[in-house]
């Protein structure tokens, strides 16, 4: 399974909807509408001496539209309130091409901004969440502290501050966050307060919570409130946590369901790649990965290309695709699926465990921690990683992978009653997590049934 990507939630979902707003503040003149009509409203003609309906969600602009009247309006008037709202249309396409360098345009657009502006809100923390985004966890979360402390409504600060710790591993801070974040936003919560609190239960084992505030979020998010791009980042995070407990049809159908309001988006594509991958269908699965990786290269779904491609005895197109995965190694960013890549295929392993140690220094999230020991294991250094296994599962996080590679670790360390276990509870919490590792738990858990003396 992939790792959840920071998340950075709706502000980047919303972003061009209103600036980097969140709930609240005025925003620049919108592209599009603010709002849809109710879903049974009817429709209003053109005229009144006319019987055509008048949709007007259907002149709705994409975001690459939008960027461009944004560009044109910087260019005649770069004013701080349309730089501001251009970098949150940055954000907003980065978060949906999966093309990081849109957040390096967003961090110029926020700092042109406050150069007009030096005490400008909404920039301020469009410049707090890009950080963020570019896995500046610590950086970030300063400057979301500084906006909010100086601003104590500022709510799109105080969801910043909930994803920059979450990535840092900070749980209790981030809770203490999200509690906060629910006593002050608009009740019903938000769609972006509950995606937090969502978050936080998967994370502390409680996935069907997760998934319950996940489906809320994407039903509260209507249909014509926001681009339709907008609405698959709900139904693609909902499907990645269905997948993540091993329901496989409902998880497609979420893929299924973003892809028809966004059809080349890159982390649907390849999450639906590991669904059909996992139902046996590999000739779909290998061309919703080649589709995903023409649009952005994806450490995750090359190497699932590669593993494909190598299961039909292509070994040719397979190393390409593994090559493409080692082209990520020269500027990585974000290294947890390089790590396990390179310690899944034997393959550099003293430079999966440096970028593994490098990533560990700035946080201490349970997957990073889980990488780490990945790595420390694949060295050969077994005693520090079991000390952080331990760490990964400090939370009682139900991901199979996490669970399985504490077990491995526990089986490598003379301890195969512990690693047992271990196997049964990732087994327990989606059978369908690697084809490879579920059939060497289930290899194990059999092969402990049947040693004598055992009842």
């Amino acid at each position: 399974m992939p790792r959840p990507r920071a998340l950075l939630i709706p502000v980047a979902v919303c972003a061009a909807a209103a600036g980097v707003y969140l709930w609240s503040g005025p925003a620049p003149a919108p592209v599009e509408p603010a709002a849809a009509p109710p879903a049974d409203a009817p429709p209003i003609p053109v005229r009144p001496d006319s019987e055509a309906p008048y949709r007007p969600y259907q002149y709705q602009l994409t975001t690459d539209q939008s960027i461009k009247v944004f560009e044109g309006r910087v260019r005649d008037d770069p004013n701080h309130l349309n730089l501001t709202h251009l970098g949150g249309l940055y954000v907003r396409k980065a978060r949906e091409s999966g093309d990081h360098s849109g957040y390096d345009r967003a961090d110029a657009a926020f700092r042109r901004a406050l150069d007009v502006l030096p005490n400008h809100g909404p920039a301020r923390v469009g410049l707090a969440l890009v950080t963020t985004a570019r896995h500046k966890f610590a950086d970030g979360l300063k400057l979301a502290e500084v906006v909010y402390r100086d601003d104590p409504a500022a709510l799109d600060a105080l969801a910043v501050i909930v994803d920059a710790r979450l990535e840092l591993g900070d749980y209790d801070g981030a809770e203490r966050a999200v509690r906060e974040l629910e006593a002050k936003a608009a009740k019903p919560a938000p769609p972006g307060v509950r995606v937090l609190a969502a978050r936080l239960a998967e994370l502390r084992g409680d996935p069907g919570r997760a998934i319950d505030l996940l489906q809320q979020a994407a039903d509260a998010q209507t249909p014509g409130s926001d681009l339709k791009e907008s609405q698959a980042w709900y139904r693609m995070r909902l499907g990645e946590l269905l997948l993540s407990v091993g329901r496989l049809d409902e998880a497609a159908a979420r893929f299924e369901a973003a892809l028809r309001d966004h059809p080349d988006y890159p982390a649907a594509l390849g999450l639906l790649a590991r669904v059909r991958a996992a139902q046996g269908r590999d000739a779909d699965a290998i061309e919703l990965c080649e589709k995903a990786a023409r649009i952005t290269p994806e450490v995750a779904t090359l190497a699932l290309a590669g593993d494909l491609r190598m299961k039909r005895g292509e070994v040719g197109v397979a190393g390409l695709f593994y090559g493409a995965v080692e082209q990520a190694d020269a500027d990585p960013v974000g290294s947890r699926d390089l790590v396990l890549y390179y310690c899944d295929h034997d393959k550099k392993l003293p430079r999966a465990l440096e970028l593994a140690e490098a990533e560990a220094k700035a946080r201490r999230d349970v997957y990073t921690c889980d990488s780490l020991a990945w790595a420390l294991l694949r060295n050969g250094r077994l005693a520090d990683a079991e000390r952080v296994a331990a760490d990964a599962l400090r939370l009682g996080t139900k991901d199979a992978l996490l669970l399985y590679h504490a077990g491995a670790i526990a089986l490598a360390a003379g301890k195969p009653e512990q690693a047992s276990a271990l196997f049964e509870r990732a087994l327990a919490a989606n059978p369908h997590f690697s084809d490879r590792y579920a059939a060497d738990a289930r290899r194990h858990l059999a092969d402990a049934a049947a040693r004598p003396g055992r009842r």
